[in-house]
């Protein structure tokens, strides 16, 4: 746990009994086991225009609780918006044949060494959803094409 003492001084506690003065002191217990989040359904652009749809876990703990105090108000926001801006820059900077999975994986890892300097600790991304949504764009060409969408739905169903 933390104690803070007057708004100002932080001191680490281990783990046993400690004196609560009321009014001067306040009291943080943070577990420290890892933690996961998900984040889904993120739909991104590469270079040559194709959108690419992704689903992500984040897996992290917290290595010091003291640092992590006085660097980040929610780890956990800060964490899904700094993976999901690494995941968009690696995937707008690359054409359709550059993405896949285990080299969009690797970029985010490589770009997570500054989430060190927060008091976090085993952070991991796993992809878990990875797709080029090919209806959507056939969609979007066939309509822009002047036929509509209704055509397109009928096309596909055999109606045509």
């Amino acid at each position: 746990g933390l104690r803070i003492r007057l708004g100002r001084s932080a001191t680490l506690l281990q783990p046993g009994p400690h004196l609560r003065i009321p009014l001067l002191d306040r009291f943080y217990v943070e577990s420290v086991r890892l933690r996961t989040l998900l984040e889904s359904n993120q739909t991104m652009t590469t270079l040559d225009g194709h959108a690419l749809t992704i689903s992500l876990t984040i897996n992290f703990s917290i290595g010091d609780m003291l640092i992590l105090y006085d660097r980040l108000a929610n780890p956990e926001t800060t964490l899904r918006s700094l993976v999901c801006s690494l995941a968009a820059q690696y995937i707008a900077t690359h054409s359709r044949e550059g993405v896949n999975p285990r080299a969009l994986k690797h970029a985010i890892e490589a770009g997570l060494g500054a989430a060190g300097r927060w008091g976090l600790d085993q952070i991991t991304v796993e992809i878990v959803g990875f797709s080029f949504p090919r209806l959507l764009r056939l969609m979007v060409y066939d309509y822009s094409a002047g036929s509509g969408l209704f055509d397109f739905e009928k096309e596909q169903s055999g109606l045509r």
